[in-house]
């Protein structure tokens, strides 16, 4: 049996950008991930993420730049053909989130993890 599951924590580098896409609606943004290395040295990996549907509209309503996320979804690797070469877009595909931090002047709400 073969799972494909990914949970990551870090800080959006941006907004997330929600658009309609194929009568369904699509968030994206990437993560900042720290790694750390042997010798003790952090180095931050950026990583695509994209929300799909309701999940999609509320990560755009409740994250923002900066925030701490926790995010639980799974690996897609797609490829295209760009001027003659094959061209391979690695991201996750989010299935919930979880804003980590509250807000300072607002209670988190109830339900904010897309399940």
């Amino acid at each position: 049996m073969n799972y494909n599951l990914v949970v990551i924590v870090g800080r959006l580098t941006k907004d997330p950008v929600c658009r309609d896409h194929n009568e369904s609606t699509m968030a994206q943004f990437s993560l900042a991930v720290n790694r750390y290395k042997k010798d003790g040295e952090s180095q931050a990996d950026f990583i695509p993420v994209v929300f799909w549907g309701d999940s999609a509209v509320r990560a755009s309503e409740w994250l923002k730049r900066g925030d701490l996320c926790l995010v639980q979804g799974r690996v897609t690797v797609r490829s295209y053909e760009k001027e003659g070469q094959n061209c391979w877009f690695t991201e996750v595909v989010g299935d919930s989130f979880r804003l980590m931090t509250p807000k300072p002047s607002e209670p988190e709400p109830a339900g904010v993890a897309a399940e």
